[in-house]
């Protein structure tokens, strides 16, 4: 699945934590589900990497964004349709390491899922 880097944020709040947000394109003309999962997958197993990176190594502070925001750009309607959705550092843990599946995942969000 193609991703432009440019649409990929990483910004640091004035608290000092995290937030990180990717936008996606859709390929398919109503699947806003499948790069929407990916791209939470994808920040679940970076933010693994970086807890374990910081076990092994000392004085390493990993990034962890205290939120994520994954927004999908779909041709759902002719106009197309943006979607939006957030998800927690522990939800996306979760669902990287398999403790929950895809419709688990998408109902602890789901409250988090905006059209835009």
């Amino acid at each position: 699945m193609p991703v432009d880097e440019k649409k990929m944020v990483l910004t640091k709040n004035p608290d000092g934590s995290y937030h990180f947000s990717i936008e996606m394109k859709a390929k398919l003309r109503n699947d806003f589900e499948t790069p929407m999962l990916v791209a939470f997958i994808s920040v679940g197993q970076a933010i693994s990497h970086q807890e374990k990176f910081a076990k092994k190594k000392q004085n390493f502070k990993p990034v962890i964004p205290n939120d994520t925001e994954v927004t999908v750009i779909t041709t759902l309607s002719r106009d197309g349709m943006v979607i939006s959705a957030k998800a927690k550092p522990e939800q996306l843990k979760q669902l990287a390491e398999g403790k929950i599946d895809t419709a688990g995942f998408m109902r602890l969000i789901k409250n988090s899922i905006q059209t835009l």
